[in-house]
């Protein structure tokens, strides 16, 4: 199993594909062929590694590519399981448990520039 790459996303080389009559956005990186699964948010990147992980057991060729904003996951256009990916639409990620500087979701901070009333 190899593990997903990690790429900077000004690195890549895009393109637009028609596949089951969607439009999907691909790259070309190190002679391989890839297609976008999903996009998520930058903060989300340690469990869009870890379902990258688990695509790679099923022998399917995974990068992850990143800008300061988004964390993206791709999957090579030669991988077997790649169309059923494609069809399904949307990735679940895993579960996280919530690190230690994170306060609950229920205690709320206001926003830097909101005005607290006493």
């Amino acid at each position: 199993m190899a593990l997903p790459l990690v790429i900077d996303e000004e690195q890549i080389f895009s393109f637009k594909f028609w596949f089951d009559g969607t439009i999907h956005q691909g790259m070309y990186y190190q002679n391989e062929l890839y297609c976008r699964l999903q996009t998520f948010e930058i903060n989300q990147r340690s469990q869009v590694y870890q379902l990258g992980c688990k695509l790679a057991a099923k022998d399917i060729l995974v990068a992850l590519t990143c800008t300061e904003t988004t964390c993206s996951l791709w999957g090579s256009l030669r991988a077997d399981g790649i169309k059923n990916i494609l069809s399904r639409k949307k990735l679940n990620l895993p579960a996280s448990a919530p690190s230690p500087s994170t306060p609950p979701a229920s205690i709320e901070s206001p926003p830097p520039n909101a005005q607290v009333s006493r």
